[in-house]
């Protein structure tokens, strides 16, 4: 069995968070079994998103059954591979599941797993991937029909709302036999959503009014789309000679800019609008940043022969981008600077991408195996960065020392600072095997919005959580106290006042100035309670509202939205 360090790195602004040198602790650990906890377990998550009710999604794939608790199961098809999507209340509570069960016959190689999620600010939830099969039924006569009778590849969206019912659904393809790989679906805070992925041929047909003709042979995309679902633009690389491949994207905090991450062999390749990188390396890792307009604002490109690669990425709020990279060699930047040279056989970095040009690098953790380390990387509030990543020895952590692989021993490294700090702490027990199961490009890791961490993995031979133990074979959803303390700081989370909150009558919503123009509360639901436009206070009767959580949100008049929770209790 390999034995796997469960590294994560988390990164705070120390304007906004506070922060105590201390192993984190779990709020709530919950195991996935199969048929029994002991039976040998053919499953992984694939991607783990969050919602602003603090609500958690995982997806990923299995064979025969799955057993998330409270009443919560899902059944295969014998040996076929099936999807999954599940939901999770805000205190660990399996909420729901869905899965997605392909034409018999299927191999392990159907979904190729690749599927993924992103969630929006009415907390529904955007489901994509690829499927190698007739047909994949996702129960309720929710059926995605393939196209080609041969081995063509095609993928799918699905939008489904808080409840779990379907929104709508898409059928996405290339030219009719040819191949189609979704890398990734991200949404923003309205509900405007994203996919990339790459593809052959020279047609695309992405429903909502976004087909698309008369391409180049293969080459990557970038679709936009409003939130009900129809085309809005349809981003390509102005040359696709070096044929580039997308595999993580994400959307900044305000909504405003799209960030993907790829890669493309050597040469020049122009992505549009002044965007070309040029490197006669054969290794090559870009991220490509565009407006919310369609627009590529700016790219950066690393290389390093012989490995280098970018498994997950992060938008701040400056629209700097992050990036968890692990390389070997000399790892060099887009102009051909060195920005960092090691002798290890891999090296996990933290990359600094910012929108005038530079690239900064911070956290060098080198590894003495081939294993593939910093690979899940996520933003939460209040600017706070966790990455985290897969490795089987010793690591020598800067200002740590050095982390053991104690029977896989988990740690958490933490820093501090406005771009790339340093770690200042870590050690986070475990005695089983338990690890970010991560090699998919998805995100392991997500922010609850209260400065805790939503982490999901795999465990073999036995799990171990703080003080929670369990044997046998499974996957793991876990939500970490990370040691961060949000506070009242304006931010995405901040800047509105809700006095009282807890509430069960008259609510006072209050701004820090009279630049608010547009309010709007949900509830758990997705229902819009209110939407009204605003001052600089507001004055709300709740007493007719069923008790539960509510997302209050607002924009202020240069666009910039804010969000903060309203608990409602009779």
């Amino acid at each position: 069995m390999n034995k796997f360090n469960l590294i994560s790195a988390l990164l705070l602004s120390s304007a906004s968070c506070l922060w105590a040198q201390s192993a984190p602790a779990f709020d709530w650990v919950k195991p996935v079994f199969g048929a029994t906890p002991t039976s040998p377990l053919q499953a992984a998550i694939t991607d783990l998103e969050t919602d602003p009710f603090g609500n958690t999604y995982i997806t990923g794939e299995f064979v025969g059954q799955l057993n998330f608790g409270s009443g919560v199961s899902l059944s295969g098809n014998g040996s076929d591979p099936t999807l999954f999507l599940a939901k999770y209340g805000y205190d660990g509570t399996p909420l729901w599941a869905k899965k997605g069960s392909p034409a018999s016959p299927a191999d392990a190689n159907t979904f190729h797993h690749a599927s993924k999620i992103a969630t929006d600010g009415a907390g529904g939830v955007y489901w994509c991937g690829d499927y190698v099969s007739n047909s994949v039924d996702f129960g309720n006569n929710v059926i995605v029909t393939r196209s080609c009778a041969n081995a063509c590849q095609e993928g799918f969206l699905l939008k489904f709302d808080p409840s779990g019912n379907l929104v709508f659904q898409k059928n996405i393809r290339a030219k009719l036999g040819e191949q189609l790989h979704l890398a990734g679906v991200a949404a923003d805070s309205l509900g405007r959503h994203y996919l990339t992925g790459s593809y052959t041929g020279t047609e695309l047909w992405l429903q909502g009014g976004g087909n698309i003709g008369g391409l180049t042979t293969q080459g990557f995309f970038l679709a936009a789309y409003y939130p009900n679902g129809n085309s809005n633009w349809i981003g390509f690389p102005a040359d696709n000679t070096l044929v580039p491949t997308t595999q993580a994207i994400e959307v900044s905090p305000d909504g405003e800019r799209i960030a993907m991450s790829g890669h493309h062999g050597a040469g020049m390749i122009n992505f549009g609008n002044g965007a070309i990188v040029n490197s006669a390396a054969t290794e090559n890792r870009f991220v490509l940043v565009y407006t919310a307009a369609g627009q590529p604002s700016y790219i950066h490109s690393v290389n390093s022969d012989p490995f280098v690669e970018i498994f997950d990425i992060a938008v701040g709020p400056a629209y700097n981008v992050f990036a968890a990279c692990t390389f070997s060699g000399t790892l060099k930047d887009k102009s051909g600077n060195t920005l960092h040279t090691s002798s290890s056989e891999r090296t996990s970095a933290l990359l600094l991408m910012s929108p005038d040009g530079s690239t900064g690098v911070g956290n060098i953790i080198p590894h003495t195996t081939a294993a593939l380390p910093a690979n899940t990387l996520t933003l939460g509030p209040p600017n706070s960065l966790f990455m985290g990543g897969l490795s089987g020895e010793q690591l020598s952590v800067p200002n740590l020392g050095s982390l053991n692989n104690n029977g896989c021993l988990d740690a958490v490294i933490v820093g501090n600072g406005g771009g790339l700090p340093s770690p200042i702490f870590g050690n986070v027990g475990g005695s089983g095997c338990e690890r970010i199961d991560n090699i998919y490009f998805g995100s392991m890791m997500a922010p609850d919005g209260e400065g805790n961490m939503i982490v999901g993995g795999v465990f073999e031979n036995g799990g171990s959580f703080g003080s929670e133990n369990y044997n046998g074979n499974g996957l793991w959803l876990a939500k970490m106290y990370t040691g961060v303390v949000a506070t009242d700081e304006p931010g995405l989370f901040g800047g509105i006042s809700i006095r009282p909150n807890p509430s069960g009558g008259l609510v006072q919503i209050a701004f820090p100035d009279d630049t608010f123009g547009q309010c709007r509360i949900y509830a758990a639901t997705g229902k819009m309670m209110m939407d009204a436009a605003i001052q600089s206070n507001l004055s709300l009767q709740v007493e007719n509202w069923p008790s539960g959580l509510y997302l209050v949100e607002c924009q202020d008049r240069q666009g910039k939205i804010f969000r903060e929770k309203l608990m409602v209790q009779h």
